[in-house]
């Protein structure tokens, strides 16, 4: 089960509302079951700078979670550098049973298929590329294995005309994967099988009735509606 940019945020009384009637709902939601492993996409947070209010929601969201396992790519609201110090919002996740975060390029196995995880990051990696640089070079690295069951990313793709921009990542599409799933853009009006868009709209100009959750089941991709949580006049 795939969820998209979640952005837990207590900025306006009106966020606060949409933040709890996610909680509620997801609580009961019948994919949040032990059978099941969950991938989110990033941006659990609208800054990595947390109020009370918004750890309360990441500790809550985490204790309501039945999933087997929940991996996060990790998404550029989630970090920031502080004395010149890498900083992840939910780091005390790293303590939760069954959590993986990725916050580098990561192959990794989840449920028998198999993932590369491409999170955002900032500046240069430790190989000195920045990410569109290193993402880019993706299909001539022989470091990867270049053939997988799902490709997991945080940023935009060459499809949503912002080439040249610090996070669009124009050659995705030559990885080779049966199917690639890309949070980061909020809205899914542009290749819509790829990305899968926020858990809400964030902006006024965000209203999408198409939000979904990404579900792998029987070996074939579907998408699932979710509630609207929120609509801007």
């Amino acid at each position: 089960v795939a969820l998209g940019d979640i952005h837990f945020r207590d900025d306006h009384p009106y966020f606060m509302e949409v933040c709890e009637n996610f909680l509620e709902w997801y609580s009961s939601w019948e994919r949040n079951n032990s059978n099941n492993s969950l991938i989110l996409t990033g941006d659990l947070v609208e800054s990595a700078l947390l109020s009370g209010r918004v750890a309360d929601y990441l500790e809550r969201f985490i204790g309501a979670s039945k999933f087997k396992s929940i991996h996060i790519c990790c998404g550029n609201h989630d970090q920031r550098k502080y004395h010149n110090t890498d900083q992840l919002a939910y780091e005390f996740f790293r303590n939760k049973k069954n959590v993986y975060l990725y916050q580098k390029a990561t192959e990794a196995k989840v449920e028998g298929l198999s993932v590369l995880f491409l999170p955002f990051y900032f500046g240069l990696n430790e190989k000195g590329k920045s990410m569109v640089e290193y993402y880019n070079n993706i299909p001539n690295d022989p470091s990867f294995s270049n053939d997988y069951d799902l490709v997991v990313g945080h940023f935009s793709g060459g499809d949503m005309d912002f080439g040249g921009s610090s996070d669009c990542v124009s050659k995705i599409s030559e990885i080779k994967t049966k199917k690639l799933i890309l949070g980061h853009i909020h809205t899914r009006l542009v290749t819509p099988e790829v990305y899968i868009g926020s858990v809400f709209a964030c902006k006024k100009n965000e209203n999408d009735n198409t939000r979904c959750a990404f579900i792998y089941e029987n070996n074939v991709w579907k998408q699932e509606s979710l509630p609207k949580f929120i609509e801007f006049l």
